[in-house]
Order: structure tokens, then sequence, then C-alpha cells
């Protein structure tokens, strides 16, 4: 039996997951607008430092997966993004790549940030085995998403038990069906209006990410690196399309 009281939210990088705060913030409120007040409190996505919290949704305000909830009688609730596009999104995302680096993945990426040294091409950043397979190194060792821990076979059947028992895993992709399904699976009947939130795309870095995408050689060895995170998606969408 899963109690919809709480919410443990698992929020993958660049899956749409703050977008999906806002509808989960929304959702609580609609539910208890007194006990959860502070999810009806400042409408918005979640953040910390904005004051935009809700105690009954856990992972609102980071990164960190916290494994062993999703085997606790509570809606764990994440989306998944094919991999490839994840990683051409982070990329050019303030934040989650070498050239803007707000988590203190390697030292020296300080000085990338304060011109001390030069930018890292996408080539040299799919080299970079902190940012290889996060999904996979998030759901199988209960791990932050960009952290020196290699992924192996043993830690994507963990993910994979972990997939089998998270309430609901939305796509990325399908965004406004996922929303709508959740909404169902949850009981709660409310109208979902939400704005893509932090998009940060614009013609330059679209125009490099199409460059990108067009090079056959270097998406599939992309795909090769990420293979776990490829072979745990391919079994995300297949749940979700039956």
């Amino acid at each position: 039996v899963i109690s919809r009281q709480y919410i443990h939210f698992i929020h993958i990088p660049k899956c749409g997951g703050t977008t999906m705060t806002i509808i989960l913030r929304q959702m609580q409120c609609v539910r208890d607008p007194l006990k959860n007040a502070d999810c009806c409190t400042n409408p918005g996505f979640c953040d910390w430092h904005a004051f935009r919290r809700c105690e009954a949704i856990k992972g609102c305000t980071n990164h960190m997966p916290n494994r062993p909830a999703i085997f606790k009688p509570m809606a764990s609730i994440t989306l998944m993004r094919d991999p490839l596009a994840r990683i051409l999104s982070a990329f050019f995302y303030r934040g989650h790549s070498p050239n803007l680096d707000f988590f203190q993945v390697r030292p020296y990426f300080k000085d990338i940030a304060d011109g001390k040294l030069p930018k890292v091409t996408f080539e040299e950043y799919m080299d970079m085995h902190e940012y290889h397979n996060i999904i996979t190194r998030m759901l199988g060792a209960d791990s932050f998403p960009y952290r020196n821990i290699t992924v192996t076979d043993e830690i994507y059947d963990s993910a994979v038990e972990a997939l089998n028992h998270i309430f609901f895993v939305g796509l990325q992709e399908e965004f406004e069906v996922s929303s709508e399904l959740l909404l169902r699976e949850m009981d709660v009947e409310m109208v979902v209006n939400v704005t893509k939130e932090r998009d940060q795309s614009n013609e330059k870095s679209s125009q490099l990410k199409a460059k990108l995408k067009a090079n056959k050689s270097l998406m599939q060895r992309l795909k090769e690196i990420n293979h776990y995170d490829v072979a745990l998606y391919e079994l995300a969408v297949k749940r979700f399309c039956s």
C-alpha cells in the first residue's frame, strides 16, 4: 500500500524536474491546504532560497536520489529523458557542465569559470566519467549525479530494481501526458497550467546542438559511453507506454 501523503521526488538533472515540482507543489496544496500550507505559499517550482518549499515533498530542492525511500510506502516520482538529449541539454546549461560548474565536480573547473583555463569542448566533456550514466548512478549507487563513481553491471542491476519500485516514472518528451497520468495515479483533480522553467535555449545553442546531433559518429560514441542510461531509459519508456 502506497501512501500519497508524502511524495519522494527524484530530480534527475535536465529531465523537466524543475517544472514538475510546480505541479507537485500544487498537487500537495490541493490535497491538504492546511497541513501542506508551505506548498501553497509563494507558488512556483521548488527553490529553498526563494522559500518555495514543501515538507510533503521529499527531495523537492535537490538532486539527491535518497534511494532507500524508493522502497518505503510513499509515492516515489521521477521524470526521465532520452540520455543523449539530456546530456546535450546539460552541456549548454549553466551549472551542469565544466564551463560553469555549480557542484564542485572537479577543483579546476572553477578556473574555467574564472577565465584562467580554456573552456571545455563537448568532446572533452563527454569523456569525463563524472558525467557518464548519471541516471544509473543516481538510482543504482544512491549518488549525487556528478560524482566519481564508476557505473558497473551491479550498479545497473540495482538501478533497474529501483526503477521497478518507483511509483510513477514520467517522460520529459511527453511532459503533458505525464502530468495528466500523474494526477490520475495520485487521485488528484486539478487543472495543470505551467510554463517551462529555466529554459536557457537560444538560437546559438540550438544551432550548436543541431550540429552535434548531426554528427552520427559522435552520437554513436556518446550512446556507447552512456549505454547503461540508454538501457534504463528504454525500460522506462516501455513501462510508460504499457
